[in-house]
């Protein structure tokens, strides 16, 4: 292994950390807010390993959820437009970085933002917990194990959440 892709493991052990606690906020700017962490080290992980399909996702994702938390935060759902131009962006990057059958994994991030774009919490940590356990594949195959491990957390950590908060009307 080498030194960059230490440093990338390293950076998921953060990863892990944050993803295991955000799907338990009560608020969903908290969690936005809490992806935006997220999604930086996690985009950060990939770069180092040379994973550009993952990395351009979530600088994308990176970008989507501070734009998601400040429409949030005024207690407001982002325009259309925006779900639309995210989940294009998405889609186009992941196509324009292929390197491998896996990156269909990768296919899935605009149901993600779908989830950050719409008003609902539960809703948002159920699509986490669907989509956040086939990234661990793709994880798996560009050689993330740390983020791996981070995306089955935050998918078991979200069904939780659900559990959770399944009686508090949102």
């Amino acid at each position: 292994m080498t030194n960059l892709q230490i440093i990338a493991q390293i950076l998921g052990i953060f990863v892990i950390i944050i993803c295991l606690v955000f799907p338990h906020f009560k608020h969903k700017s908290s969690m936005l807010l809490g992806s935006f962490f997220a999604n930086l080290l996690w985009s950060a992980g990939f770069l180092l390993t040379n994973a550009f399909a993952g990395a351009s996702t979530g600088f994308i994702s990176l970008i989507r959820s501070i734009t998601f938390y400040f429409y949030s935060k005024k207690d407001r759902v982002p325009p259309l437009s925006l779900l639309i131009i995210f989940s294009i962006l998405q889609i186009a990057l992941v196509i324009y970085f292929w390197n491998g059958w896996f990156c269909a994994f990768l296919l899935l991030a605009p149901l993600r933002t779908y989830g950050e774009w719409q008003k609902k919490e539960n809703k948002l940590r159920g699509i986490i917990s669907f989509t956040t356990f086939f990234n661990g594949i793709y994880c798996i195959f560009s050689g993330n194990y740390t983020n791996a491990v981070n995306e089955w957390v935050q998918s078991c950590s979200s069904i939780i959440a659900t559990i959770r908060y399944r009686k508090i009307k949102n």
